[in-house]
């Protein structure tokens, strides 16, 4: 087998642990660069492609589906694959696919005309919650609690757009953590989270428009994330924020796998084998005791799972081992392979 890794000197790029899962196991690798010109000729003797890319990069959000698509469509695969690539960091999309699928997902509504979006605000019982499509740990997520504030920002989504990041969540998370641990590279990080505010009306890809996205609210304290590598399961609960009804993103996580429902498992593999993706981590939260799909993504830090007791297999076994993501996903590419090769 042979795999070509895209590389970033990033160090939380999951291609630095794929290296390192590589050499562990034996196998074969290159180091690549997917935006080259004649990457399709570099990579033609390649099993699987190996890329990591984030959806703050507007380059690789261009440039990733259409390239994995297309490797697929000539026998090469991709990892992730091109239907975890079109649905990454997209909630609108994630919200049809939940629906073709007939999958239980938090109640959502989507509208593309401000009169029928105006038209909602007027019955909807408040709160609700507003994302933007894009953004991760919460930072496009915001809870409206009055019809005035609802009706301002959906006129605003149809008229000048929204910032498509929320630069004050952002300042504010960024000076919660410089609170708890002051050091020069937190004050860096709020000083550049205050000059991307304060400049962002001058660029020109920053605006959200013709759309708003809200889902129910529900009073949780922690979501459930699970991700589904090949044919195994990790999990853990992330607890809410301190104040705050968001669980993304706040660091507080029990990995206790006895506390994590093994019905979110078995969704998570059911759903995985349906959308035929080899990653994928979904986000619970509980609705009147069923647990219901809120959105999903293929990325996530892997530092943190490295602290999971084990993992669950297709069988919802549960398996006491070390837990390294990056190694996980280079064995389910070896255990695939494997099994081509004994089905023939």
């Amino acid at each position: 087998m042979k795999i070509a890794i895209h590389f970033e000197a990033e160090k939380r790029n999951f291609c630095h642990g794929w290296i390192e899962a590589c050499e562990y196991y034996g196998v074969e690798y290159s180091l690549i660069n997917c935006f080259d010109s004649d990457i399709i000729n570099k990579i033609r003797d390649i099993d699987y492609l190996m890329w990591h890319w984030y959806q703050s990069n507007f380059q690789a959000n261009l440039l990733a589906t259409p390239l994995l698509l297309s490797l697929e469509l000539g026998g090469i695969k991709a990892y992730p694959n091109s239907k975890m690539a079109l649905f990454f960091d997209n909630k609108l999309a994630q919200k049809y696919l939940f629906d073709s699928l007939n999958l239980n997902r938090i109640n959502t509504y989507t509208f593309y005309d401000k009169q029928q979006a105006n038209d909602w605000a007027n019955t909807v019982h408040l709160p609700v919650v507003h994302k933007l499509k894009g953004g991760a740990g919460s930072v496009n997520v915001s809870l409206i609690k009055s019809r005035r504030k609802l009706k301002k920002l959906i006129n605003c989504a149809f008229s000048r757009g929204l910032n498509n990041v929320n630069y004050l969540n952002v300042i504010s998370d960024r000076l919660k953590r410089y609170r708890k641990s002051p050091s020069i590279s937190g004050l860096v990080s709020i000083a550049g989270g205050i000059w991307y505010f304060l400049t962002s009306s001058i660029r020109t890809n920053n605006k959200e428009k013709g759309y708003v996205y809200f889902q129910d609210f529900h009073n949780n304290s922690f979501d459930i994330r699970i991700i589904v590598i090949g044919k195994r399961a990790i999990g853990i609960k992330r607890l809410n924020r301190k104040n705050s009804f968001k669980a993304s993103g706040s660091g507080k996580i029990v990995f206790d796998h006895n506390q994590i429902p093994i019905d979110c498992v078995k969704m998570s593999f059911d759903a995985a084998k349906i959308i035929q993706t080899n990653i994928v981590a979904f986000d619970f939260l509980s609705v009147n005791g069923c647990w219901s799909f809120v959105e999903m993504s293929y990325g996530f830090a892997s530092k943190y799972y490295q602290q999971c007791e084990g993992y669950w297999d297709t069988n919802l076994q549960w398996f006491d081992e070390q837990i390294i993501p990056e190694r996980m996903m280079v064995k389910s590419l070896i255990d695939k392979i494997n099994e081509e090769i004994n089905s023939k």
